[in-house]
């Protein structure tokens, strides 16, 4: 349920300018590196980045290594005015 202030429960304002400011639209982050970037843990930084995903602030890729799980990576996504 989304609180008057268009966030979801459980996220705070602060925090959420915190990871926003830890991403750029050139290099591509971790959710690990995030976390590091914003002294938070790595279960809350992912909390934000889904969100920030899925009301298109950020855009996430995949790095495929030779074994085990991708990567997912994230970065800002270019404004629509570039």
């Amino acid at each position: 349920m989304d609180r008057p202030d268009g966030l979801p429960k459980g996220l705070a304002d602060v925090t959420l300018a915190r990871v926003i400011a830890a991403l750029d639209p050139v290099t591509s982050l971790s959710a690990s590196e995030v976390a590091g970037a914003c002294s938070l843990s790595r279960a809350t930084t992912r909390r934000y980045l889904d969100h920030l995903v899925a009301t298109g602030v950020i855009d996430l890729a995949h790095r495929y290594g030779k074994r085990g799980r991708p990567q997912v990576l994230y970065r800002l996504a270019p404004s629509p005015d570039a």
